[in-house]
């Protein structure tokens, strides 16, 4: 059967990958030992199906090698139906592969010897196999066509279930192509069949698509009914993912509707479910879906608990993703190193493409000074004042272009040769460092990701500030919720040196602004504070209401700066290259463009040894 979620409905893949994986793994070694011992041609093809199918959704080359053993195999028995089955398995596994093609191919393969042989059962499956692979194509004409062949078939079979099976698949290629009433009579067909053979799950899907369609049409009365008859069935089946996944989409259609109290209610007693489960991704869906719901509603107090609960499990999910991900680091890592020398080679097309870029700009201006060296002859008086202008022009373009290739050459180069240094260090010592060890490694390839793309986003914004491009969207935010997100990114930063993070902002503050031009600015005088502060140290985050006005402070206990130097922060006549530590300035003079063309300004207040603060007033 086709499978199709039509609007927030949750596919708790991760779940199933965890808790799965370990005795997958025990079950291959399982099924390898046997295929190694003396077993018949049929169990050995049984095997090699299985191995494929567990591989088909993490190696598409490992599980191709062994259905392709598996056909070769079949095709020598004298048993056809299974040389077709074995066909069938491979469109399977290559449609979960996303190897579309090839399914297709494996299809018209054992419908043609199915049609030879005149198996209609057989018939009908690779019709219905082929119609489904179809449909993930987009190809909704052939996809019909399949379909309604194996339809045709299994009422001659009188095999009434796979004709429910049928009736729901065509409704669905009904249904995406937005023929929702045709795509209703289908799900009513099946529907039914399954009332009658009280064919519980495949009711419930019925129903959940069924309320898609209506949630398509904005009719939410009918949304909340058919969501309704699912979690009855769900309820009666004792199907607590069911159950849960449900109540939270309820909870959120409830949301949209107006109905909040009924959507909170609803979300809540899904998260029960999922805790009592212990469901984890279903957990932290549940949180998100509380937080906009409150976000929603301007109960920012309830938004940001419920937000730092979503972040929270968010990080457990990752932690147990990364755990699951450092067993195959090792298969992996010619990957990462590919895409490693492809990063070197792109920034080595940028540095060329700016050279071209230079070259351009000297014809253009020599052109122009040629222009003018020949006006100059007939007017000698307008020739000076106009080819001191154009020579003032040509040298700031010169400093322009010599300021970008220094940025790139020193900023870029750094974070780069730490990011090699490091995957280089891992590659030679894998086998010999422990795990903790392999975690500090894996936390220092974090920080010069993101000293690399901090970089390169503070040269994109500060070029489009050149050219006076920056456009300002605002609208209402909560500043501690803002101010929240950014420090959640910069807190693995912090923590390599062991500081604190302080965010003192009161829940209550809202400024009118625009929040990813904002959030620039925060994460760059974060990092900057982060960067020059001792180890063991902390950051202090800040605000308060004046009149119309909020002044945002980031104060930190560092290294500090002479007055004289502080005065020239923001000045791009100042970004240079500097010492390894300092590097180019270039953020905090986007940082002023950024604050004045939000219609605010920024100060900075520091002492040699006793630390900086940056005060943002908007």
């Amino acid at each position: 059967m086709i499978h199709k979620s039509k609007f927030i409905f949750i596919v708790i893949i991760l779940f199933f990958m965890i808790k799965t994986g370990y005795s997958q793994s025990q079950e291959i070694d399982s099924l390898k030992m046997v295929l190694e011992t003396e077993i018949p041609d049929s169990s050995k093809i049984a095997i090699l199906e299985k191995l494929a199918y567990i591989y088909s959704s993490e190696s598409a080359e490992i599980a191709k090698e062994y259905i392709g053993e598996a056909i070769i195999l079949s095709e020598k028995l004298p048993n056809k139906r299974q040389h077709i089955e074995t066909l069938l398995m491979a469109s399977k596994i290559s449609r979960i592969s996303g190897d579309y093609e090839n399914s297709i191919s494996f299809g018209f393969l054992a419908l043609n010897i199915s049609d030879s042989l005149d198996f209609k059962n057989k018939i009908a499956k690779s019709s219905k196999y082929l119609g489904i692979s179809y449909y993930r194509i987009k190809n909704f004409e052939k996809a019909l066509q399949f379909h309604k062949k194996a339809l045709e078939l299994y009422i001659i079979l009188e095999n009434t279930l796979y004709q429910a099976d049928c009736y729901t698949n065509i409704g669905v290629v009904y249904d995406e192509r937005g023929e929702f009433d045709t795509a209703i009579e289908y799900y009513n067909k099946a529907l039914i069949i399954y009332e009658k053979e009280n064919e519980l799950s495949g009711m419930a899907d019925i129903y959940n698509n069924i309320a898609g369609i209506y949630y398509q049409k904005h009719e939410n009365d009918k949304i909340i009914d058919y969501m309704n008859k699912a979690l009855e069935i769900k309820r009666q089946m004792n199907d607590k993912i069911g159950i849960s996944y449900t109540l939270i989409n309820m909870g959120g259609v409830y949301g949209q509707i107006g109905s909040f109290e009924k959507g909170v209610e609803n979300i809540k007693e899904g998260i029960e479910i999922a805790v009592e489960i212990n469901l984890l991704p279903l957990i932290n869906v549940g949180y998100e879906a509380l937080f906009e719901l409150y976000t929603n509603n301007k109960d920012y107090k309830n938004a940001y608990g419920y937000y730092k609960l979503y972040s929270q499990t968010k990080d457990s999910l990752f932690d147990i993703e990364t755990s699951k991900n450092i067993q195959e680091l090792q298969t992996k890592y010619e990957t990462e190193k590919k895409n490693s020398e492809i990063k070197e080679l792109k920034i080595q097309q940028i540095k060329d493409e700016e050279l071209q870029k230079l070259f351009i700009i000297i014809i253009i201006a020599l052109f122009i000074i040629a222009v003018l060296v020949f006006v100059f002859l007939r007017q000698k008086a307008k020739m000076n004042i106009i080819l001191k202008e154009k020579n003032i022009e040509l040298e700031q373009l010169t400093k322009t272009q010599n300021r970008i290739m220094s940025i790139i050459s020193h900023d870029l180069k750094a974070p780069l040769s730490a990011f090699y240094s490091i995957t280089n260090s891992l590659k030679t010592k894998f086998d010999k460092i422990e795990r903790t060890e392999i975690d500090r490694y894996f936390g220092r390839m974090l920080n010069s990701a993101l000293a690399l793309k901090m970089q390169l986003e503070n040269m994109l914004n500060w070029s489009v500030g050149q050219s006076r491009k920056i456009r300002v969207k605002k609208s209402d935010f909560n500043l501690l919720v803002l101010s929240y997100k950014v420090v959640m990114i910069l807190q693995e930063f912090a923590n390599e040196k062991s500081i604190i993070i302080e965010n003192n902002i009161d829940e209550n503050i809202e400024v009118k602004t625009d929040g990813k031009l904002l959030s620039i600015v925060l994460n760059n005088l974060i990092s900057n504070a982060i960067k020059f502060s001792q180890s063991e140290s902390k950051i202090i985050i800040s605000a308060k209401q004046e009149s119309e006005k909020v002044i945002l402070s980031i104060k930190d206990f560092g290294i500090g700066i002479s007055q004289n130097d502080a005065e020239n922060l923001f000045t791009d006549t100042e970004i240079s290259v500097k010492n390894e530590n300092s590097g180019t300035g270039l953020g905090l003079v986007v940082s002023k463009d950024i604050v004045e063309k939000l219609g605010g300004k920024i100060t900075v207040k520091s002492e040699l040894k006793k630390g900086t603060e940056f005060f943002i007033e908007l």
